[in-house]
């Protein structure tokens, strides 16, 4: 069986808080780097850890201003001649290296 994770955001808006909840380990390690980082900004409402210590689920709030809604990836149309540009520029850039 194929584990299953999980991530949320609540905002609450009389708050200016965004309450994130993630179990995904990539995630809870984000934000711890973010409590080390922003103690002052990132506080933890729940943490759920193993015997071991280790963190297999966190709830932090973070200022409501960092939470960004998804938004669809931004679709570029270019010429033949604008994406040879851009190959040979990418080239000369790797060459200079």
């Amino acid at each position: 069986m194929a584990s299953i994770f999980e991530s949320a955001v609540n905002m609450v808006r009389d708050d200016k808080r965004a309450y994130w909840y993630s179990n995904y380990p990539p995630e809870v390690r984000k934000m711890e780097r973010f409590l080390k980082d922003y103690p002052d900004d990132v506080k933890i409402e729940k943490d759920y850890r193993h015997e071991t210590g280790e963190a297999y689920g966190l709830t932090v709030s973070v200022p409501m201003k960092w939470y960004k809604t998804p938004s669809a990836p931004h679709k570029r149309t270019l010429t033949d001649e604008q994406r040879a540009a851009i190959s040979q520029r990418m080239k000369n850039s790797r060459n200079k290296g």
